[in-house]
């Protein structure tokens, strides 16, 4: 897979990058992401990534300075830019050292993304393809794969390779490396090839930088096939001291089917997060195992319950109900990875989120959550061990955040605004600015802390202001008064006074023996 970061001082907008493009089914892997140009520098110098998605204008180090260094250092890296309509000349710069395309930051949109990227794939394939040695027809028929693979197989090319195999189909094999042991990659596939020798009819080509795909043409029966897979196998365990595990599509017979049937491979895989992965999978065996629409009510149910917690800030219940959310997609093992990593992944940005309204700078919260790219995590276990770890980070940070008996702190300083601003227009959302906490959370926190909500507090502190002012001040009309403490409807006021009074601002100004207004 060609590797990714993305590049931009706002957290959301590496986040909603981050969550909803689909980089596994576009071939492509999220190995980091920064805050400026100098952190981008470090992860390139660290994961060496072939695409760099960035924001031009950025703290620190800008885009801009990022793509001149690593021009400067002939790196190998293709550039898309985010940017703002008011930063053209930026950008004119940008595409000028080389970046491939750009993006408008405000507007662009899921869809747009993801096609440049594509586009962009496409040029790292045709690259790659050129780089391939060229003097044996074996290699030439590998470039061909290649352009197939990137969905560059035009008519003539399919025809080409249609000559030379006119055979009644063929199989993809997928022989996959785990991440961890991608040292041994070109070790296996020398093994592999050796032992085509014995094979004759198997196209054998590297593929992204995990994967070895073999295309076995079908001048043989199933057995045959079986046993070049079993062969190849033990091969590589016993030659390369090295374990490979091999995903098998259904038959085709199109050359045009082979990203489809590469993706049946990768179905296989899929298998991997709920157990222990056999050597050999093959996609016949695995095809209903997940349920690609049906909703689970019980996943459903546990998610909705651990947002509610999360919004409300109900900070011990979030570890017993990601059990229970794990609990449920294990038990059930019907649910594609690509889709509980999803539902992990909101939940994990619907809490940065909250970290955001108390107040956490993105730089803050990026030195306390590293995020290691949930994708990377191979099965349901790591992602457990992964999402405890981050529950523990996070509850104990709101916990730090709000300290004083859990946002007492904050509704006091929400009291004293109301004291000192009761006359105002005021809004909640003034409030809660004021104290840097969610709508939805304060809410709930005030009115736990002091039994009552907030707009009923607010209009109860104004009906006493009132009162005073009645009291201290007879020569004032009703209709000033109830300016005065913030009411601009003098309906609305008399109907709140006469709620907590029992009667009419009128009736209580002639109780107190003062003037009428």
């Amino acid at each position: 897979m060609y590797r990714v970061i993305i590049v931009d001082d706002e957290i959301l907008v590496r986040i909603g990058i981050r969550t909803f493009i689909p980089w596994g089914y576009l071939g492509l892997e999220l190995v980091g992401e920064a805050n400026n140009g100098q952190e981008a520098l470090e992860l390139i110098d660290e994961f060496q990534p072939q695409i760099v998605i960035t924001d031009i204008r950025m703290p620190q180090m800008d885009g801009l300075a990022l793509i001149e260094e690593t021009v400067k250092r002939k790196l190998p890296v293709h550039f898309i830019v985010l940017s703002n309509c008011e930063e053209y000349e930026f950008v004119r710069g940008a595409m000028k050292l080389g970046a491939f395309d750009y993006l408008l930051k405000r507007s662009f949109t899921q869809e747009q993304l993801q096609q440049v990227l594509v586009e962009l794939k496409k040029k790292l394939v045709m690259e790659q393809v050129k780089e391939l040695p060229s003097t044996k027809e074996g290699d030439e028929l590998e470039r061909d794969f290649w352009k197939i693979m990137a969905g560059m197989g035009d008519p003539g090319l399919l025809g080409r390779i249609g000559q030379r195999f006119p055979t009644r189909g063929y199989t993809l094999c997928c022989f996959f490396v785990p991440k961890r042991d991608l040292g041994g990659l070109h070790l296996i596939f020398g093994v592999i090839k050796q032992m085509c020798r014995n094979f004759p009819g198997v196209i054998l080509f590297r593929y992204m930088e995990n994967e070895i795909l073999a295309v076995i043409h079908h001048t043989q029966d199933q057995k045959w096939i079986d046993q070049f897979v079993s062969s190849a196998v033990s091969t590589v365990k016993s030659s390369a001291s090295r374990d490979c595990f091999v995903f098998i599509s259904r038959v085709a017979w199109d050359y045009g089917d082979m990203p489809r049937v590469y993706e049946e491979c990768a179905l296989c895989r899929e298998t991997w997060f709920y157990r222990k992965p056999p050597k050999i999978v093959r996609y016949e065996e695995v095809k209903d195992q997940f349920l690609l629409d049906a909703p689970d009510d019980k996943v459903d149910q546990i998610t909705k319950t651990m947002r509610k917690a999360i919004d409300l800030h109900e900070l011990d219940s979030l570890e017993a109900l990601s059990e229970q959310l794990f609990e449920q997609y294990e038990k059930k093992q019907n649910t594609l990875p690509k889709i509980v990593k999803n539902n992990y992944i909101n939940l994990v940005n619907q809490c940065t989120n909250v970290l955001k309204n108390l107040g956490f700078s993105p730089a803050k919260i990026d030195q306390l959550f590293s995020y290691t790219d949930i994708t990377d995590q191979l099965d349901i276990y790591e992602l457990k061990l992964w999402m405890d770890d981050f529950l523990k980070k996070y509850i104990d940070q709101v916990k730090q955040a709000l300290g004083d008996g859990g946002g007492r702190k904050a509704v006091a300083m929400a009291i004293q605004y109301i004291e000192d601003h009761f006359g105002e227009n005021m809004k909640l959302t003034d409030l809660t600015g004021y104290v840097n906490l969610s709508v939805s959370y304060f809410s709930a926190l005030f009115k736990r802390t002091t039994g009552i909500g907030v707009i009923e507090y607010l209009n109860k502190t104004r009906i006493k202001k009132a009162k005073e002012m009645f009291a201290n001040h007879r020569d004032y009309s009703v209709s000033e008064v109830a300016y005065m403490v913030g009411f601009d409807n003098l309906s609305y006021f008399s109907k709140t006074f006469k709620k907590y009074e029992g009667m009419t601002p009128a009736e209580y100004r002639k109780k107190r023996g003062g003037s009428m207004g």
